[in-house]
C-alpha cells in the first residue's frame, strides 16, 4: 500500500460527508482507535507523506517528527479513510478519494481547532 500525501483535516459531526458514509462522530473514532494500532514512528528525513494506514494488518503510522497541528490533521484524516472503508465508501480512484478524504478532513479540523 502506497503512503497518502496528507493535505486535509476532518469534521467529526458538524459537515454531511460526500457519498453514503456516515459522518465520523466520537463514538467512531473510539472503535476505530480500539481495533487500530496507531504507531507514531521517528522519520529521519524529510517526506512528501505524514501518515499511511495499512488496513488489512490494522495498523496506521503517523510520523512523529512534525508539528502538532500537522499530527492532528493526520490522524483525523485516516480515522476518516477508515471509516469510509469500514463502510465501503472507499473512491476507486485514490486522488478522488483524497481529495474527498481532505475537505472532509479541512472542515472536521477547523470546527474542532479552530479559535
Amino acid at each position: 500500500m502506497k503512503p497518502f500525501l496528507l493535505v486535509g483535516s476532518l469534521l467529526i459531526g458538524l459537515a454531511t460527508p460526500r457519498g453514503d458514509a456516515p459522518i465520523l462522530q466520537l463514538r467512531d473514532v473510539i472503535d476505530y482507535v480500539a481495533d487500530y494500532e496507531i504507531r507514531h514512528p521517528d522519520v529521519p528525513q524529510q517526506t512528501d507523506w505524514y501518515v499511511m494506514t495499512d488496513f488489512d494488518n490494522r495498523l496506521i503510522f503517523t510520523i512523529r517528527n512534525v508539528d502538532l497541528a500537522t499530527r492532528r490533521k493526520t490522524v483525523i484524516h485516516e480515522l476518516i479513510h477508515v471509516r469510509r472503508k469500514a463502510y465501503n465508501q472507499l473512491a476507486e480512484d485514490r486522488l478522488a478519494e483524497e481529495q474527498a478524504v481532505g475537505e472532509e478532513t479541512e472542515a472536521l479540523y477547523e470546527s474542532m481547532f479552530a479559535h
